[in-house]
């Protein structure tokens, strides 16, 4: 795969014989997916796995290539009247409906199939221009909805936030029942993803190098979100309240200054291998193999930005904000997958606490905050 210069991280699909599919994987290198998030790469991929699968265990071992509208039949009804099936929602069939429709065009358009085998139907648009015509799947469902999304009242978020991040009751007191670990972190994380409207991809991925500083006659900073870690490379001017902001530096000066000198006293920093590391915090830059001059870490995306570090007078201390694990960017999903997200977390807690059903109206999201142990602690806020 690196001779044919596959990029690291994008997926591909292995039929159940262990076999890579040259023509099949070859859908993933459009410049349309491989410029998309890694997310949207990733559901792409899902789908498609859940499609081709069914072809092969439950339609004779077909392959993609001779797929019919009988297979894509049957497979409807197994994702979602089959009482065996996983009964799927309209949304969800029909993004999956959509993406095999994509893929399909795609392999007719390149002769690699003969006709796509999810059926179509004509639709009319009127414009102002004139009447648009084309093409869309029969497949698509008539029960689809909207996600049904609840609104939190600021007061309803800070009592969530009070009693589930915090571990407070709702009458202000402590809650002497409360396990939860890092308050100041989530509660950091928590405020400025709300003030600021950053998705969580993209807040996960900032370095502490790009955050502005904090400044008493300012009642917000202004910094630039780097094209490289934003969305669609959406990189854009983002507002920071100095409250949120004010929260976050007091949690990188102490409790990740704290799990930094750690890590340095038990000698982890000392194991790394092909570590990038900025020499002077002022301008923040790394050398980079085949690259003659230094890249700043405003061009690093989240994975070329794992292994970048800052060189300290006492050592090395990751790059990060620290809420992550290891250098300057990491994953939305990094993280324990036993431990309950903050959200999740936050909205059972507040539950029993006696707070107001609405504060758990919430989305339950993977989050990189959360940790398993003391010991991962440490890693994640190092």
């Amino acid at each position: 795969m690196d001779a044919e210069g596959i990029p690291e991280g994008l997926p591909f699909l292995l039929d159940l014989d262990g076999r890579y599919d040259i023509e099949l994987n070859r859908y993933f290198q459009r410049a349309q997916i491989l410029a998309g998030p890694e997310n949207t790469q990733r559901a792409i991929a899902y789908d498609l796995r859940s499609w081709l699968s069914f072809l092969w265990s439950n339609r004779g071992g077909k392959n993609w290539r001779d797929a019919t509208g009988e297979d894509r039949a049957a497979y409807q009804y197994w994702r979602r009247k089959d009482p065996a099936g996983p009964h799927v929602e309209g949304s969800t069939w029909d993004r999956e409906v959509a993406t095999a429709n994509r893929f399909y065009r795609w392999a007719v358009d390149h002769g690699l199939v003969q006709t796509n085998p999810i059926e179509q139907r004509p639709w009319r648009r009127r414009r102002d221009w004139g009447v648009e015509e084309g093409q869309t799947p029969a497949e698509r469902s008539h029960d689809a909805r909207r996600g049904r999304i609840a609104w939190l009242t600021p007061t309803a978020y800070r009592q969530w936030r009070d009693v589930g991040i915090r571990g407070y009751r709702p009458d202000g007191l402590a809650d002497q029942a409360f396990r939860g670990r890092h308050a100041a972190r989530n509660t950091a994380f928590c405020d400025l993803m709300l003030r600021t409207g950053l998705r969580l991809s993209e807040q996960v991925s900032l370095s502490w190098l790009e955050l502005p500083t904090l400044a008493e006659e300012r009642v917000y900073r202004r910094f630039l979100l780097p094209r490289a870690i934003a969305k669609w490379g959406s990189g854009r001017a983002v507002y920071v309240p100095a409250s949120a902001l004010r929260a976050v530096w007091d949690y990188v000066r102490f409790e990740r200054a704290a799990a930094v000198e750690q890590a340095r006293v038990e000698g982890r920093y000392e194991q790394l291998e092909g570590a990038m590391v900025v020499e002077d915090p002022a301008r923040p830059a790394v050398r980079m193999a085949r690259v003659r001059r230094p890249v700043p870490i405003a061009g690093l995306t989240r994975k070329s930005g794992l292994g970048c570090w800052c060189a300290r007078r006492r050592g090395w201390s990751r790059q990060r904000c620290g809420w992550m694990s290891a250098a300057c960017r990491s994953a939305p999903g990094h993280g324990s997958r036993r431990s309950a997200t903050p959200t999740r977390a936050a909205g059972a807690a507040a539950w029993r606490s006696g707070a107001t059903r609405t504060c758990c109206a919430t989305r339950s999201r993977s989050s990189p905050w959360s940790s398993s142990s003391a010991a991962t602690c440490a890693s994640l806020t190092g």
